[in-house]
């Protein structure tokens, strides 16, 4: 039959058939004008929801591909198109991997084994700013300054740090009350730095 072969000729976009199925069946099939504007619209509806499935994908590193040079910015790669998708995305992958975030518990994890004592995180103390608490028990402060060090390496760059640290010291005074005898025997120092 002539229209369903002026059919199979002009639409070719499933969005069109589907429109042409739901409008009136066989009524258009024999008008030219009206096969090609369902065509034309189908076609923009096509690349539409292949444009919105593709967003999906352009939120990861991995799969992206219009979005490569916004990851590749992001993880501090030189955006270069004359490399192909794929081993521009194995690249991102890799820069991905490399360094595992850090949050506050890895910190403490991380500072206390190069203090030896027990060390508190705060997060945003001031805008952009974290307070490290060092509480190093008899340890001496030379650890102080190498766990600063080690943090400074390792922490995201727009990050600052406030630090104080805590440093028992024995001392032994005998307090006279009353009719008895106590003892005292710490005492807490604080070395504020920033």
């Amino acid at each position: 039959m002539y229209e369903r072969d002026l059919v199979a000729e002009i639409i070719k976009s499933p969005t069109a058939e589907k429109a042409l199925n739901r409008v009136t069946k066989g009524f258009y099939d024999n008008s030219y004008i009206a096969l090609w504007l369902m065509e034309v619209i189908g076609q923009e509806w096509d690349d539409m929801r292949a444009f919105i499935d593709g967003m999906a994908n352009e939120r990861f590193p991995w799969k992206s591909t219009w979005a490569l040079p916004i990851w590749e910015r992001v993880f501090g790669i030189e955006p270069d198109d004359s490399i192909p998708t794929p081993l521009r995305q194995a690249a991102l992958m890799a820069r991905q991997s490399d360094h595992p975030p850090i949050n506050p518990e890895r910190i403490e994890n991380m500072l206390s084994l190069i203090t030896g004592g027990s060390v508190q995180v705060t997060e945003n103390v001031a805008p952009n700013t974290f307070y490290v608490l060092f509480d190093e028990g008899v340890t001496p402060i030379m650890n102080h300054r190498k766990a600063l060090r080690a943090l400074r390496a390792i922490k995201p760059s727009h990050l600052s740090i406030r630090s104080s640290s805590v440093v028992k010291d024995a001392v032994s005074n005998k307090i006279f009350h009353g009719a008895g005898i106590g003892e005292f025997i710490e005492e807490e120092i604080r070395y504020e730095r920033e």
